[in-house]
């Protein structure tokens, strides 16, 4: 009984499918971008400059390595700028807790006070570079994020004006079959 329970699944399943077994171009994304027509002009550096785009994951990477967009972008020597302030941005960070710990033994910057409760000097200007550093880092990680951004941007569409890309769109009428009886449509295609 469970052989034919199973022949009869079988056969369901490969009768229903059996007409529906054809691959188009257009939906085949197996992670891939979809292939396009490229002028013969073209070249690779301006066919990786279309594929461009800032996402969440190079946004996220970018908080983490410094310049990392600029350097997604090919443009690296704002991207060593970068690379150099968040650095310098670091170091006084690091800085100033070190010196912290080294003169009060804790990270709290408020715990040393003196005899007329005001604010030891010394912990006062490790909590300013502290916070000068810490400043320079969200600075550098937004001008990474947000000029690479516009960068990116601004070089793809200068290739998409060098090569007039135009919206096209196509109509056209379509017979196909469908278990040996013709099936009349439309088939609408539009072109970036």
């Amino acid at each position: 009984m469970k052989k034919l329970v199973l022949l009869f699944a079988f056969l369901f399943v490969f009768a229903g499918n059996y007409n529906a077994q054809t691959v188009s171009v257009n939906s085949w994304k197996n992670g891939l971008k979809e292939l396009a027509a490229v002028p013969d002009s073209m070249t690779y550096k301006e066919f990786l400059t279309l594929q461009r785009e800032v996402n969440w994951e190079r946004i996220f990477a970018s908080a983490f390595i410094p310049g990392y967009i600029h350097f997604y972008a090919d443009h690296s020597d704002e991207g060593w700028y970068i690379v150099f302030g968040r650095t310098v941005g670091g170091a006084l960070m690091l800085y100033g807790l070190l010196d912290e710990i080294d003169y009060a033994g804790t990270l709290d910057f408020l715990s040393v006070v003196t005899k007329k409760d005001e604010i030891e000097a010394r912990s006062q200007r490790n909590l300013t570079l502290f916070l000068a550093g810490t400043a320079i880092n969200i600075l550098g990680f937004a001008i990474d994020w947000a000029h690479g951004d516009w960068l990116i941007s601004k070089e793809r569409n200068e290739v998409l004006y060098k090569y007039g890309i135009k919206l096209r769109a196509k109509v056209k009428p379509e017979v196909s079959f469908f278990q040996n009886k013709p099936v009349y449509g439309l088939n609408f295609k539009i072109n970036f």
